[in-house]
């Protein structure tokens, strides 16, 4: 810690507390999906004091960290587990596996911004074509930048944007549609370089988050989705919209986003498609694509950009398996 210009301590020791929690899956045999997210907080440290040039200074540090993972485990020396035949349940036949996992991992890019995301659910009941708890996560990664304007001249800012959460919810499964609601937590670090004092999107936020989602069952002639989600971190809502005609074999049509982040606010209008193939017998698959046109409110000092980027065109791509 410290600052650079002043003579002062190469490292410093910190004492505080941390908090996390898991979770692990036998996927098949001795393999198993495992997840943990760890948050620790070590308070405010003096990170470097003295005096140079007849000016005294003192810098304070508030350091915070947060790790996700998100891996396959093999346990040795254990028998091996073979899974039951697909979809056995109840003394039933095996026509139709049951799914107990979803993981979706993507990359987003719009003008002068990219990121790469990845989410995680979990069917506690070890069914998702049931009613029942589920436990998610969703992470982003993603680098954006900006030109701002000062009496000093317009400096290009670069940022770098990193989200992770855990969530546990409730999914109620209908003839048509499947529901889902979450309550959990979010943590989120924001870094600028070089310093922009008139953007209030800086630092280490953790705060209370509640997201929600439906979509139409995969029979249906219409596809539908609609999700959002809002964080206390940073005040952050998302919201994502799809309507598509499903011919059996891929599903088409436009789709519409919107994005605020303390204050800064980005729309997304576009289309999409996705094609759902099989991984082998018991793995499900799907593959999306889409883009469209970014718009983006500007800001109190004229500058037009977000978290997501500035106004032009956006796409992305995303593959999603269930097992």
């Amino acid at each position: 810690g410290g600052n650079p210009i002043l003579p002062g301590r190469k490292s410093q020791n910190f004492g505080g507390y941390f908090v996390g929690g898991g979770l692990e899956v036998m996927l098949r045999s001795n393999f198993f999906l495992r997840g943990e997210v760890r948050y620790a907080d070590y308070g405010e440290e003096i990170s470097n004091s003295g005096s140079f040039n007849g000016v005294d200074y003192i810098d304070r540090e508030d350091a915070e960290i947060v790790t996700a993972r998100l891996g396959i485990v093999y346990k040795m020396g254990r028998d091996e587990h073979p899974l039951a035949p697909a979809g056995l349940k109840d003394g039933g036949d095996d026509s139709e596996h049951t799914y107990k996992v979803v993981t979706i991992n993507g990359v987003d890019v719009s003008n002068d911004a990219w990121s790469i995301y990845s989410f995680s659910a979990f069917a506690l009941n070890g069914d998702f074509n049931r009613d029942g708890l589920i436990f998610r996560t969703f992470g982003v990664w993603g680098e954006y930048s900006y030109r701002t304007s000062s009496v000093a001249g317009t400096q290009k800012v670069d940022v770098d944007d990193g989200l992770a959460d855990v969530m546990l919810g409730y999914q109620k499964v209908f003839s048509r549609f499947t529901a889902a609601a979450y309550i959990g937590m979010e943590v989120r670090d924001i870094d600028d370089s070089p310093f922009d004092p008139t953007n209030s999107l800086r630092g280490t936020e953790t705060g209370f988050k509640v997201a929600a989602d439906l979509e139409s069952n995969d029979d249906e002639r219409i596809y539908y989705a609609i999700d959002g989600s809002y964080s206390t971190a940073f005040d952050s809502f998302s919201g994502h919209a799809r309507i598509g005609l499903n011919t059996g074999r891929f599903v088409i049509g436009p789709e519409g986003w919107v994005f605020s982040d303390d204050g800064d606010t980005s729309w997304r209008v576009g289309g999409f498609a996705k094609m759902p193939f099989m991984l082998g017998p018991t793995r499900a698959a799907e593959i999306s694509v889409y883009g469209g046109y970014q718009f983006v409110e500007d800001d109190d000092n004229g500058v037009g950009f977000s978290s997501h980027g500035g106004e032009g065109a956006y796409g992305g791509a995303a593959l999603q398996i269930a097992f």
